[in-house]
């Protein structure tokens, strides 16, 4: 979920060891360490690799 080879996290979260709660803060003030966006609707949650993929995953 997170781009380790983005230089905002190697420079400053490569050698930590974050918490889950910890990480959703860091992703939440640090968005472009993200390999690729998050989509949630409702209880799902998806990784969208494509835009279409939210119109598969969510209609099938």
């Amino acid at each position: 979920m997170v781009n380790q080879d983005h230089l905002s996290y190697s420079s400053h979260f490569e050698y930590h060891d974050f918490s889950d709660e910890n990480w959703i803060k860091i992703i939440q003030h640090n968005p472009e360490i993200l390999k690729q966006p998050i989509a949630i609707r409702g209880d799902r949650t998806i990784l969208v690799e494509t835009p279409t993929d939210i119109i598969k995953k969510w209609t099938s």
